[in-house]
């Protein structure tokens, strides 16, 4: 055979798109190679059309020269090119132009064909971020060498994923396919064969879109009070993508924490706005708050950022709480009695204007006297206590708070007293501790109208005495208040009707009680701390008749159910004009009440006195001297509270 030496042409189609880019040899060439590497743009169909366009164009040059081994390398050795020319695909260039001329040869190979499109399938029908899409292949017909899908979110190539005919493929959606707004999905199956590439895209499916999380769209802002101690409320502004489930706030000292700022306050919430109170050393500083938000998408990262704001020098602690200052009070009592031997703490509120850390000065009070020793200066809240002695039995216990910061001192608070048991006592009732009385009277009235005693606390026993100087037809009412005694009674030579009743008190401005008839009217009301009620009482002892002498008053005997319960003497007694009722205490009891009114035709008077009962079962009858003139006369009852 023939050697042969053709002259070789190597044409550049990679680059060309159509028919009508493609380079044409010369005429004088004998040999055409067309580099095809990257003609991913064309397909096998138009390559072919163009090969055999150019064997035509050749066909003389290329009659009988099939043989490329006949291809004499020797002869052309250091007059030509390099005798062996790798192509763009990695081909050598007798074998790119054995791959060419297969192409064109009768009987040469021809280009696979995909039958059927490819599909994308997801669970929900719909594509979201972190599902897995199944893509089936379509059938292949003719043979190739392999076979992957390129995938497009809309016009984006975001990946290649491996495939084979008969057997799906998987692949998790990926947050970087999607955004904000709903895109299409589709894949190009890709069909590798010596020829080339076979394509064909799938229907399109649908890329759900992502929520985006929060984003500052107003900035936040801090109002109220700048100042040391001063409560302001922290607002984040408004963000989008709603609806937001947390606010990050973040309060900076100096500027913002890309500035410089220093940390002074962080917290989270659901609310759009919280309140804050300027801490102690912010005197003059600037404040910059800075929020971000979240959503069920995820938490934001971007920022709203305020203005500066700048902090006054404070104000000293106020206990106004009509501006929502607390006041102060004690640590409620393990079982609810505070007893000897046990510690009484303070709870020292929130005055207006923050305290210092160590701002408070405080004393201890029994019966309105300072306690030697239960004092301090200077301190911190948790330091604010007294440990409670044998002599604070069955006394009332409070304390003086003072709260100060770097502004000033504050007001003074004065909690409220607490009465003190032993510690044998428990919560079985105990001695009632006397904590003050109101009275009031009149002539020619239907009624009256008595007001709290001002050392009153809820849940003190009260015990009401009325008495009205009207016998016959007389009534007496008083909303609410529980009978003492059983019987509505009238007495003495003047006709006085008497009713005794009880109450726990409960923060009331007043109390009122009518008449049934319009006459002379008294009425007194005792506060006790400790007990709940009255738990026994004896009929009343009644003495109508005109005494002309003093006389001796012996009341009824009530018995006391349980140690250390009270007992409570009540007597209402009248005169006749011209003598000014008195009395004498009976012995071992204490005076509580004693009031007197002059009224048109004599005198009337109540009193009240009571003692501890040491022991159960002790009657407490008790008698007492009184100067009574002629006609007077006197009703007397006992009552046990407890």
């Amino acid at each position: 055979m023939a050697k042969l030496s053709p002259r070789l042409s190597v044409l550049d189609w990679s680059q060309a798109a159509n028919l009508s880019e493609l380079p044409s040899p010369s005429s004088e060439d004998q040999v055409v190679v067309v580099r095809t590497s990257g003609v991913g743009r064309m397909s096998v169909a138009v390559l072919q059309a163009a090969l055999q366009q150019q064997v035509a164009a050749q066909s003389a040059a290329l009659a009988g020269k099939a043989d490329l081994n006949a291809y004499d390398r020797a002869s052309h050795s250091g007059t030509q090119a390099a005798t062996t020319v790798l192509m763009a695909n990695g081909n050598t260039l007798e074998a790119e132009i054995a791959r060419l001329l297969a192409l064109i040869a009768p009987g040469g190979a021809t280009a696979p064909t995909i039958d059927v499109a490819p599909t994308l399938s997801f669970p929900g029908g719909s594509g979201d971020v972190g599902e897995t899409m199944t893509i089936t292949g379509g059938a292949v017909s003719g043979a190739y060498t392999s076979m992957q899908y390129r995938l497009f979110a809309e016009a984006t190539d975001v990946g290649v994923v491996a495939g084979s005919v008969g057997t799906p493929s998987t692949v998790t959606v990926q947050a970087a396919w999607a955004q904000t707004a709903t895109r299409v999905l589709r894949a190009v199956q890709e069909v590798t064969w010596p020829g080339g590439v076979v394509t064909r895209s799938s229907a399109t499916a649908v890329l759900n879109a992502v929520a985006a999380v929060p984003a500052p769209v107003t900035n936040p802002s801090i109002s109220g009070t700048l100042a040391v101690g001063q409560q302001v409320t922290l607002a984040a502004g408004a963000f989008s993508n709603g609806p937001i489930t947390s606010y990050h706030y973040s309060v900076y000292g100096g500027g913002p924490s890309g500035g410089g700022g220093s940390l002074v306050y962080a917290t989270s919430n659901a609310a759009a706005s919280v309140p804050w109170t300027v801490p102690d050393g912010m005197e003059a500083a600037t404040l910059v708050l800075e929020v971000t938000a979240d959503n069920a998408a995820g938490s934001g990262t971007v920022r709203g950022v305020s203005a500066g704001y700048t902090v006054s020098g404070g104000a000293a602690p106020s206990w106004d709480t009509a501006n929502g200052a607390i006041l102060p009070g004690f640590v409620p009592a393990v079982g609810g009695v505070y007893q000897s031997g046990a510690r009484l703490s303070v709870d020292v509120g929130q005055p207006l204007n923050n305290a210092s850390p160590t701002g408070w000065s405080y004393y201890f009070r029994r019966n309105g006297v300072a306690i030697p020793g239960a004092s301090g200066g200077n301190v911190a809240a948790a330091a604010i206590y007294y440990d409670l002695v044998a002599a604070d039995v069955d006394q009332i216990v409070g304390c003086v708070l003072t709260p100060s910061n770097a502004a000033g001192v504050g007001a003074a608070a004065y909690l409220s007293g607490v009465l003190v048991r032993s510690g044998a006592g428990g919560g079985e009732g105990g001695a009632a501790v006397f904590v003050g009385a109101s009275t009031s009277g009149g002539n020619g009235v239907t009624g009256l109208t008595l007001t709290p005693h001002a050392s009153a606390q809820n849940g003190d026993l009260m015990v009401l005495v009325a008495t009205v100087n009207v016998g016959s037809g007389a009534t007496i009412d008083a909303p609410g208040w529980t009978p003492a005694i059983a019987q509505q009674v009238q007495a003495a030579p003047e006709g006085q009707t008497t009713r005794v009743y009880s109450r726990v008190y409960a923060g009331e401005a007043s109390f009122a009680i009518t008449f049934g008839l319009a006459d002379a009217g008294q009425a007194a009301i005792a506060f006790y701390r400790g007990p709940s009620g009255v738990v026994a009482a004896a009929a009343p002892t009644i003495d109508s008749g005109a005494n002309s002498s003093p006389v001796s008053v012996t009341f009824p005997g009530a018995t006391s159910a349980a140690p250390n319960q009270t007992h409570v003497l009540v007597n209402v007694f009248d005169a006749t004009s011209s003598v000014s009722p008195s009395w004498s205490d009976p012995s071992g009891y204490t005076p509580r009440v004693n009031t007197a009114l002059d009224f048109s035709s004599g005198f009337g008077a109540i009193y009240i006195a009571d003692a501890a009962l040491a022991a159960a079962g002790a009657s407490g009858s008790k008698s007492g001297t009184a100067a009574l003139a002629a006609t007077a006369g006197w009703m007397a009852v006992s009552l046990v509270l407890g």
